[in-house]
C-alpha cells in the first residue's frame, strides 16, 4: 500500500520505546536518516510494566525526521511453528512526511490463521529507504489470549484390516481424536480440528474438518479441559498428515494451535505375493511405504 500524503503529527515523547535499535537494521545510520520506531500499543490492562493485548491491537510506527526519499515500512511479526503472522508493507512517499508522521496496522494476535503464542513478544519493522536498510526501534508486548492453547492429546485409529500392527495414529478410514486445553474454558467455546497438509502453515486450506465442544473442564484425570471428535479420512491419500485441535469463542477468538500429525494407509501393512508358475515364490515381502515399517522375510525352503 502506497500512501501519497500523510499529515504532520504532533511530536510525543516516547518513554516506553525500546533503548537498544532492532538487530534488523545492519546499515550504519545515516545523519539524515529518519528515526523509525514502533510505539507501545494501547495495553488492556492498566499499569501494565509491558502492554498487554489480548486480540485486535492497533500496531503504530513513528517516523521522525523527514523523508527525503521513498521509505518502505514492513512488520516484522513474531510467528511460533505453523503460525506465522504477516502484515503488508506501507511506502511513504518522499517528501510526504517532513517532521512527524505515523502509519500503522491492525493486527489480530487471535486470528484463525495466525494465533499468537501465549506470553511476551517483540514488534520489529523492516525499513528500506532508496534502496537500502535504515536502523529502526522495535518494542515489547505480552499477549494475554482471550481463548486459551488447545492441543492435540492423543490420535486413535478405528481398526481395519488396514491398520493392523500400526501405531494407533496410523489412519485408514478414520478415527478419533482427543485434545486438550487448560481449564476455565467460555460456555461458548468450539474446538474445530482439522487435517492439513504435512508441510505449510495454518493458512492451508483444510483436507478434513470436524466440530467439537468441551466435555471435561477440567478432566478428572488431568488437570486441563478434554474433548473428543471423529474424524473421516478415508477420502485422502496415503501419507503424513498434519492434526490440528484450534479452540475459537462466538466473537472469533481464536487459540494458538500446537500441531501433531498422523499417517494414512489405505493397504496392510505385509503384502504376500502367492507364488504362481509365471512368478515362483522368492520369498520376499514389501511394505506400505506410509507406515514406515520394514519387514524381511527368510528365503523360501529348499525341498529338492
Amino acid at each position: 500500500m502506497r500512501i501519497p500524503s500523510r499529515s504532520i503529527a504532533t511530536v510525543l515523547a516516547v518513554g516506553s520505546l525500546l533503548l537498544a535499535p532492532t538487530a534488523v537494521g545492519t546499515a550504519l545510520a545515516d545523519e539524515t536518516d529518519p528515526v523509525v520506531a514502533v510505539l507501545a500499543p494501547a495495553s488492556a490492562v492498566a499499569d501494565a510494566i509491558t502492554p498487554v493485548v489480548d486480540g485486535p491491537f492497533d500496531m503504530v510506527v513513528e517516523v521522525t525526521g523527514g523523508v527525503p526519499q521513498d521509505l518502505t515500512v514492513t512488520p516484522r511479526l513474531p510467528s511460533w511453528g505453523a503460525s506465522t503472522p504477516a502484515a503488508e508493507p506501507i511506502t511513504i512517499a518522499a517528501g510526504s512526511c517532513p517532521d512527524v508522521c505515523r502509519v500503522s496496522w491492525r493486527i489480530d494476535s487471535g486470528a484463525q490463521l495466525a494465533p499468537w503464542y501465549t506470553g511476551m513478544a517483540h514488534l520489529d519493522v523492516l525499513a528500506d529507504m532508496g534502496g537500502r536498510s535504515i536502523q529502526t526501534y522495535g518494542n515489547a508486548v505480552t499477549y494475554q489470549p482471550v481463548v486459551q492453547s488447545t492441543w492435540v492429546t492423543e490420535a486413535v485409529a478405528s481398526p481395519t484390516v488396514n491398520t493392523m500392527g500400526n501405531a494407533p495414529s496410523v489412519f485408514d478410514t478414520g478415527g478419533s481424536v482427543r485434545y486438550g486445553g487448560m481449564q476455565g474454558r467460555s460456555g461458548d467455546e468450539q474446538v474445530r480440528v482439522t487435517v492439513l497438509p504435512s508441510e505449510g502453515d495454518l493458512g492451508a486450506p483444510p483436507l478434513v474438518s470436524a466440530t467439537g465442544s468441551w466435555e471435561q473442564d477440567p478432566d478428572p484425570q488431568t488437570p486441563y479441559a478434554a474433548g473428543r471428535v471423529d474424524i473421516d479420512t478415508s477420502s485422502l491419500p496415503e501419507g503424513r498428515y498434519r492434526l490440528v485441535a484450534q479452540a475459537h469463542d462466538s466473537a472469533g477468538h481464536w487459540s494458538y494451535a500446537t500441531a501433531g500429525s498422523i499417517i494414512v494407509v489405505h493397504s496392510p501393512p505385509v503384502r504376500i505375493s502367492a507364488p504362481s508358475a509365471e512368478r515362483p515364490s522368492t520369498g520376499s515381502c514389501s511394505t506400505t511405504a506410509a507406515s514406515g515399517q520394514v519387514t524381511s522375510c527368510p528365503p523360501p525352503r529348499d525341498t529338492a
